[in-house]
């Protein structure tokens, strides 16, 4: 009996260790009828403020909960912006549309929607935000809750084989090119394992 209950704090232990899932999640939006796949976790990226010595929260601890990780990223969106990435695919009726989700906090009033430039291996790609309402592209439903008050979602539209490179890089840099600024950001969090999967999932 003392071994089995050894085991099986021994298996608690392992299990409160593991790696959170790296599988795409997919849902059905309801509204537009459409399925939409979306990486596990998102690529996270804030904006450095020269006047903070502290660092920010981490994000990067596996075992942390996805609640705790909210309120950490709602601790980190009062003091920079932030920028969320998700990588999604949209099935309707068999045809199927990629794009980047790109969840921006910013403390900053934006006249207009900002184009992204992505800076992957030896590669520059700058990115319209698309111009029909999310709806139209059969996103109704957001794939992510809102980081914080205030958050917008802007959509991109990119194919898989870009996806797929950006992936094998496993280094992706992230700009905002906002009313004419240039806006750098740094990484937070490192999503290449789950867009990795979700590539894998397209290229089925």
């Amino acid at each position: 009996m003392r071994v089995f209950a050894t085991v099986l704090v021994l298996a608690t232990l392992a299990a409160c260790a593991t790696s959170r899932p790296t599988t795409p999640r997919q849902y059905l939006d309801e509204e537009t009828a459409a399925t939409v796949t979306v990486v596990a976790d998102p690529w996270i990226f804030f904006s450095k403020d020269e006047r903070e010595e502290q660092p920010l929260p981490t994000v990067m601890d596996d075992r942390a909960t996805r609640p705790a990780i909210a309120d950490r990223m709602d601790f980190a969106a009062q003091r920079r912006d932030l920028v969320s990435l998700y990588a999604i695919d949209v099935n309707r009726m068999g045809d199927h549309r990629q794009y980047l989700a790109v969840q921006q906090t910013l403390a900053r009033e934006v006249k207009s929607p900002a184009a992204i430039e992505l800076q992957f291996g030896d590669q520059s790609l700058v990115l319209q935000p698309v111009a029909q309402a999310p709806r139209a592209l059969g996103i109704a439903r957001p794939p992510a809750d809102a980081n914080a008050r205030g958050s917008q979602w802007n959509y991109y539209a990119i194919d898989k084989d870009t996806l797929a490179t950006i992936a094998r890089s496993h280094a992706l840099q992230a700009s905002l090119l906002v009313d004419g600024d240039r806006v750098a950001f740094e990484i937070w969090r490192d999503g290449s394992a789950e867009l990795s999967e979700l590539s894998a999932t397209l290229g089925q």
